[in-house]
Parts: structure tokens; C-alpha cells; sequence
């Protein structure tokens, strides 16, 4: 399993925020699932999964909206 960090910035828009996630990949099977990381008395329900474990295209095809981008920042643990 590759996990990484990710995070949602959306402090643009009226009453946007920035939101953290978990991505894990499992190399066995090539499928995907996104969690979200909660804080303790946000006001939220601990529903953790955004996305559950699938399969997630590699590549975007007739794709007309903007790409996504992804800034890698790395993390000596």
C-alpha cells in the first residue's frame, strides 16, 4: 500500500476551507480509496471515506474541464 497526503484548498470561495486527506494506493489489485482526515470538534461527521476502494482511470480521455495539479512536498519521517 502507497499512502499519500493530500489536501483540498478551497479558501477561494465564500465560506471555503482547506481540507486534508489520505490517498492509499494498493499495489496488488491497481485500485485507489480517499479518506478524509477529521479534527476533534469540527463540526462534522467522522465519515471518513470520500471515495471508497476502486479503480480510478490512469489517464483522462476527451477530459474538457481544467487538470488537476498536485504539489509535491517531501517528508522526511
Amino acid at each position: 500500500v502507497l499512502r499519500f497526503y493530500a489536501y483540498w484548498n478551497d479558501t477561494d470561495n465564500l465560506f471555503g476551507e482547506c481540507r486534508r486527506y489520505v490517498i492509499h494506493y494498493y499495489l496488488a489489485d491497481g485500485t485507489l480509496e480517499i479518506r478524509e482526515v477529521y479534527e476533534k470538534n469540527d463540526g462534522r461527521d467522522p465519515f471518513p471515506l470520500m471515495v471508497g476502494r476502486r479503480r480510478f482511470p490512469k489517464s483522462m480521455k476527451n477530459s474538457t474541464g481544467e487538470s488537476l495539479t498536485a504539489v509535491v512536498k517531501p517528508t522526511l519521517l
